[in-house]
């Protein structure tokens, strides 16, 4: 279920951005997905996308990086997946508690 929520979700992203989410994304979270399984894998999507949010705003803002300029995603969920692995339930608790 991980596995394919999400591959799927990354799959969904790629199409809809038209190149703005490469191959090696969807794949990484399809093996993010299918060890961290249901429902962290969901803890792993929502904080990559929230850290690579904050740092490609700060980059944005100190003018190391433009709008233009590519920023890779897989360290973000690799973050994100370690994250989750150490506090990712009391996260989806959480979260969950102030849905």
């Amino acid at each position: 279920m991980g596995l394919l929520a999400g591959a799927g979700l990354f799959l969904l992203i790629a199409g809809l951005s038209k190149g703005g989410m490469g191959g090696g994304d969807i794949k990484l979270m399809a093996v993010l997905g299918l060890t961290a399984g249901w429902p962290l894998v969901l803890v792993v999507f929502l904080l990559a996308f929230l850290l690579g949010a904050v740092v490609g705003l700060f980059l944005l803002l100190t003018g190391k990086k433009t709008r233009r300029d590519p920023l890779p995603f897989a360290p973000f969920l690799s973050l994100s997946f370690i994250i989750s692995t150490l506090w990712g339930l009391q996260l989806w608790q959480w979260y969950m508690l102030y849905l």
